[in-house]
């Protein structure tokens, strides 16, 4: 009996130790600093929490040319080892084929494709990819069924979802159209982009965050991303209480300056 324990102690022990290895894996696929203009015209800052080891969270940053920045968020359905795996290959076609294309809603069509070519056991993700021009500050924005951004305009103190259009999410039918829009940003306006683990965040009475109180705190807050998706994290987690977060928490914010 002491064997057999000793035995599953060590195995235990084991998969402890790969599943801090995966964490610390899937951490790198992410951003592990941010791009920003040299007079600062532009600050963006993201953070990934996931409610496990490994998770289905996504955001990254890619420099597409000189003047163009590209940005994603994701949540790729399900939890754990087979979520996270599908989100590491996500990430590598999303670097590959943003250097492909400039519109937003053309990358959307290319991802969708190649997910559906390799679907496994229903799998798909819901994503958000944006382009800003890093001179004009023109926002062109394709959204895949997930979470329409928040836009805080710093002119009128005011905090509003652009839910314009939203498609359904990639990996699941072949023919789907995606559309894609387009915003211009002023000085002071933020836009954050998050998951649903951020709004349906509960506490110990069974109470959800909500998107109502999220909005309200942008409105509230400091418009410089890092100190925003700060503030978000804090209340969020003061929210939740000794209530186990029960599912991934991202957040990506672009402030123009």
């Amino acid at each position: 009996e002491n064997a057999r324990m000793h035995h599953f102690e060590l195995e235990q022990q084991r998969m402890k130790q790969q599943l801090e290895a995966a964490h610390r894996i899937q951490q790198s696929f992410m951003p592990q600093s941010f791009p920003h203009a040299e007079n600062d015209r532009y600050l963006i800052y993201g953070i990934n929490i996931p409610a496990t080891a490994v998770g289905g969270d996504l955001f990254d940053c890619v420099q597409i040319d000189s003047d163009l920045l590209g940005m994603v968020i994701g949540d790729v359905s399900g939890k754990g080892v087979p979520a996270a795996l599908f989100m590491a290959r996500l990430i590598s076609d999303f670097r590959y084929f943003c250097h492909l294309t400039e519109k937003p809603v053309d990358l959307l069509y290319k991802l969708n494709s190649a997910l559906l070519k390799r679907s496994q056991q229903g799998m798909f993700v819901s994503l958000i990819y944006m382009v800003l021009n890093t001179r004009s500050g023109e926002l062109t924005i394709s959204n895949a069924g997930h979470i329409p951004p928040l836009l805080f305009q710093s002119s009128k103190k005011q905090c509003q979802m652009l839910d314009f259009f939203s498609g359904i999410p990639l990996g699941i039918m072949p023919e789907v159209d995606f559309e894609q829009y387009v915003i211009q940003l002023n000085r002071g306006d933020t836009i954050l982009l998050l998951t649903d683990g951020v709004i349906e965040a509960k506490n110990h009475k069974k109470e959800m965050f909500t998107l109502n109180r999220l909005i309200q705190l942008v409105q509230k807050s400091n418009n410089h991303p890092q100190i925003l998706i700060k503030d978000v994290v804090k209340q969020v987690q003061s929210f939740q209480g000794a209530v186990s977060q029960h599912d991934d928490i991202t957040l990506l914010a672009l402030g123009w300056q």
